[in-house]
């Protein structure tokens, strides 16, 4: 386990890694989402989420043409935990709640729970 919990620290380490772990910790997200919340191309999503999904740290499910993202079961209690320990700091903390009302924004559009949108909504 101390293995795998240096993994985890180690990609969140990334600033654009632990803004979507964090942004996970609420909600399943497909990439367009996360791309307009975090502000970041979708290139640069996707190799971070690949990274984060070879490292089990996130998982995916597919919803039609969409592709939802989520962190892992396995990992789901650990992660949120460690957010819980720093709640304060990160409560605080602009990007994060910038990309917080950005997302709160962009969840706005879903239809029946769904994304229905694509890139560059917000």
């Amino acid at each position: 386990m101390a293995r795998m919990m240096r993994a985890v620290c180690k990609a969140l380490s990334d600033e654009t890694r632990f803004r979507i772990a964090w942004a996970l910790a609420e909600e399943d997200l497909c990439v367009c989402e996360l791309s307009d919340a975090l502000e970041v191309s979708q290139s640069t999503l996707s190799n971070h989420l690949s990274k984060l999904r070879d490292l089990g740290i996130v998982d995916t499910r597919k919803d039609g043409s969409w592709v939802y993202y989520m962190l892992s079961d396995g990992l789901r209690e650990q992660v949120t935990a460690m957010f819980d320990a720093f709640a304060t700091d990160l409560e605080i903390d602009e990007t994060l709640q910038n990309d917080q009302q950005r997302l709160a924004e962009r969840l706005e559009m879903r239809v029946d729970g769904r994304c229905i949108r694509s890139y560059g909504q917000l």
